[in-house]
């Protein structure tokens, strides 16, 4: 399964004080404003790594990690923080509607916001730390899927491209897969997406109705 932001990130940004993310990382700093480091144990002048000094310990990160996402986590390199570093600091999110209600073009014009403000505040945990390079992610909407135009509110593109009856196997609206761009985790390479029909996504936000709660582990 892919992962998605719907998911519950508190383990994730738990786990960032201790797993190191392999990517081309700035060799300084950064001084944007960011959450405390905690006990620092890194050197003057090399990337800001620490010790947690609040809440948790650094053995309770230990146990989280070996005993809850280590088995999960290594083996893949789709998750959002690869198609962040991909991107160079964005991602483009694309909007599955699975529901009869209608969605107007108000509330749909608020759902890039709502995502840039979750980012931020992740990403917050970030800024600065083991210089992750990035102090601003820049979300863009760039499509949204129903299964009849019928429950939109607007028919134009201005908030993205709209796909109308793509349907996955269990009858929920869908964006075309070859707009899909994502990791192989045998190959290493990313997917081809040049044959989309508007512009690639790595992710999506699938209000559906009469979802209940409880769904997401990291």
């Amino acid at each position: 399964m892919a992962p998605s932001l719907l998911s519950n990130f508190s383990a994730v940004v738990l786990a960032t004080t201790l797993a190191t993310v392999p990517i081309e990382a700035a060799s300084t700093n950064s001084s944007a404003s960011h959450a405390p480091f905690g006990t620092i144990t890194s050197k003057p002048g090399e990337c800001v790594v620490g010790n947690p000094n609040t809440y948790v310990s650094a053995a309770d990160l230990t146990w989280i990690w070996n005993n809850r996402m280590k088995k999960d986590v290594e083996p893949y390199n789709n998750w959002i923080m690869d198609h962040l570093v991909k991107n160079k600091g964005s991602i483009n999110y694309y909007i599955r509607w699975d529901s009869n209600k209608k969605l107007t073009k108000e509330i749909a014009a608020k759902l890039q916001p709502m995502l840039t403000r979750q980012h931020a505040a992740w990403n917050r945990w970030l800024i600065g730390y083991d210089c992750w390079p990035y102090n601003e992610i820049k979300v863009n909407v760039v499509g949204i899927a129903v299964k009849d135009k019928s429950v939109l509110g607007w028919n134009d593109d201005s908030l993205g491209k709209i796909y109308v009856g793509d349907l996955d196997d269990e009858g929920s609206p869908q964006c075309p897969e070859n707009c899909y761009r994502a990791a192989d985790s045998y190959s290493g390479k990313w997917s081809e997406s040049s044959g989309c029909d508007g512009k690639p996504f790595d992710i999506s936000l699938w209000p559906t109705q009469g979802l209940g709660g409880g769904w997401g582990t990291y």
